[in-house]
């Protein structure tokens, strides 16, 4: 996962617009199936960390744990979905 994360943020446009602030105006908070902007928020913040270069390593924790939320809760749908058919 952490090379995929680093990729994402070695994207210049992609790292650029969570540099800056517009994506907050584009966080759906009513997708029932979302995160409510909490993995775009944890990417943000890490983006911001490793761009920032106030450090010399930064560690994908957060971006990690609301990865592992999103995956949780659609394993969890897809069983209740199987289990109903």
């Amino acid at each position: 996962m952490n090379s995929g994360i680093q990729c994402l943020a070695a994207v210049v446009p992609l790292a650029n617009y969570f540099l800056g602030d517009v994506w907050k105006d584009e966080i759906n908070t009513v997708n029932p199936l979302g995160t409510n902007g909490k993995l775009s928020t944890a990417f943000a913040r890490l983006v911001k960390n490793m761009w920032g270069g106030a450090e010399s390593s930064v560690a994908p924790s957060e971006v990690k744990r609301e990865c592992g939320q999103v995956i949780f809760y659609c394993s969890t749908v897809i069983t209740v979905t199987v289990s109903q058919s």
